[in-house]
């Protein structure tokens, strides 16, 4: 049902190794209150040899590996911290719509965690237009869970 490059078995790649040792998807050691959503910061500082699309491909082995050892994920939920400083305009042209919808279908329709909150920081004027290209295939219950922190 969802796309192959989203269905990762294969955690040997070498490709899927030098994405995963950049460490774009941090979890911070303790959840909101110690007792909250997880949270993680995820920076976009991704070398231009690598796609968004293969990127996007390590968050959900991460998330798959929130939903088998982290239970604060699970029941709390997570809070992303997004760090856009280094969203440039080879992000944009990989963002297409066909993307984005591959991406919001399997993150909202088959990963059972919620996404409590996203935190948009250093985001640059850009991203306003890609945001607005994002936002109608965005489910509308995460319209009010998608913020921006201190645009540039």
């Amino acid at each position: 049902k969802f796309p192959v490059p989203f269905n990762i078995t294969d955690v040997s790649n070498t490709t899927f190794r030098d994405i995963f040792r950049l460490g774009l998807c941090l979890p911070l050691p303790n959840p909101l209150h110690d007792n909250g959503p997880r949270i993680l910061y995820v920076h976009g500082s991704l070398p231009e040899i690598y796609s968004v699309e293969e990127a996007m491909t390590v968050n959900f082995v991460l998330q798959d590996i929130f939903m088998l050892e982290d239970d604060y994920a699970v029941v709390n939920g997570l809070i992303a911290i997004v760090d856009l400083k280094a969203f440039t305009f080879s992000y944009v042209f990989q963002l297409t719509p066909i993307v984005l919808k591959k991406f919001i279908a399997y993150s909202h329709e088959s990963i059972p965690l919620r996404m409590k909150a996203i935190h948009n920081i250093n985001a640059p004027k850009i991203y306003d237009t890609v945001y607005q290209m994002f936002l109608p295939i965005l489910p509308q219950k995460y319209h009010n869970r998608v913020r921006e922190q201190n645009s540039r």
